[in-house]
C-alpha cells in the first residue's frame, strides 16, 4: 500500500553558510531563484590556503538527470542561462571575491531546474622568465575546488512523495516537481532498541530504498526550500 503526501507550500529563499577544509570556499551552499523576484545572487568566494594564490574559473553546469537508486547525476553546459561576473579572477592569500550571478533563463510550470556552479582554482606560479605564468604544481599536491547549487523554482511547486512499507525496509519516491529534504522527528527506539534514521534529500523522480526493521515506525518532517511542512510523513511499523 502506498501512502501519499500532497502539499503546495509558500516558498522563501534562505542562505546557508558553511566552512569546509577546502582550498577555496563559498559563503553559501544553495541559492533559489523565484519568478517575480530579482534573479540576482551574490556569492563570496574565499581563499583558505595560507601562502597560496589562485586563479579561479567559474563553470556552470545544468544537472539534467538523476539515477533513481544510485543518486548518480549527469551534467551539461548551462552557461547560456546565466551571466557570471567575473568569470575568472585572481584570489590572493586570505582574500575574498564577490561573484555576481544573474539567471537569464525561463521559469517552468513543470519542474525545478538545478545548476552546479563550480569555482575551480588554478595555482599561480612564479618562474624565472615569467612571474605571471599559471600552471598546476607537479607532484602529489591536490587543489580542492568548491561550488554551489542554484535552483530555479517552478511556477507551481508541488510536493508529492509516495511511501511504501516493505518487509525490512521502506521505499520512497518523489513524484513532485521540487526537491524534498527529509529529516527524522526524533531518535527511533522500540523496547530499548534504538536505530538512527539519517537525513535525506530526495530529488524529483528519485527513488530511495532503505532498511528498517519490522516493528519500527516513525515520522519524517520534510523541508522544501527551507520551509518545513506542518504535516509529517508517517512511516508505519510493519
Amino acid at each position: 500500500m502506498y501512502f501519499k503526501v500532497f502539499a503546495i507550500t509558500s516558498l522563501f529563499s534562505f542562505l546557508v553558510s558553511a566552512s569546509f577544509a577546502t582550498d577555496i570556499s563559498a559563503n553559501k551552499l544553495h541559492h533559489y531563484f523565484y519568478e517575480g523576484t530579482r534573479p540576482v545572487s551574490q556569492v563570496v568566494v574565499s581563499n583558505n590556503k595560507e601562502g597560496k594564490s589562485f586563479f579561479v574559473d567559474v563553470e556552470v553546469l545544468e544537472i539534467v538527470g538523476v539515477d533513481s537508486d544510485t543518486k548518480k547525476v549527469s551534467f551539461e553546459d548551462g552557461s547560456s542561462d546565466f551571466m557570471v561576473a567575473p568569470k575568472s579572477f585572481l584570489l590572493g592569500d586570505g582574500a575574498s571575491k564577490n561573484v555576481r550571478i544573474v539567471y537569464t533563463g525561463e521559469f517552468s510550470d513543470s519542474a525545478e531546474k538545478r545548476y552546479r556552479l563550480n569555482f575551480k582554482p588554478r595555482i599561480k606560479q612564479s618562474y624565472a622568465n615569467d612571474e605571471n605564468a599559471v600552471g598546476v604544481v607537479a607532484g602529489a599536491q591536490v587543489i580542492v575546488s568548491t561550488g554551489i547549487v542554484s535552483v530555479i523554482t517552478p511556477n507551481k511547486p508541488v510536493v508529492d512523495v509516495l511511501l511504501k512499507r516493505i518487509d525490512g525496509g521502506v521505499v520512497l519516491k518523489n513524484t513532485g516537481n521540487v526537491s524534498v529534504d527529509l529529516r527524522p522527528r526524533r531518535e527511533l527506539c522500540v523496547n530499548g532498541n534504538c536505530i538512527t534514521i539519517r537525513k535525506k534529500a530526495l530529488e524529483p523522480g528519485e527513488v530511495w530504498l532503505f532498511e528498517l526493521p519490522d516493528g519500527f515506525g516513525f515520522d519524517w518532517f520534510y523541508d522544501v526550500y527551507g520551509v518545513t511542512a506542518r504535516v509529517p510523513l508517517v512511516v508505519p511499523a510493519q
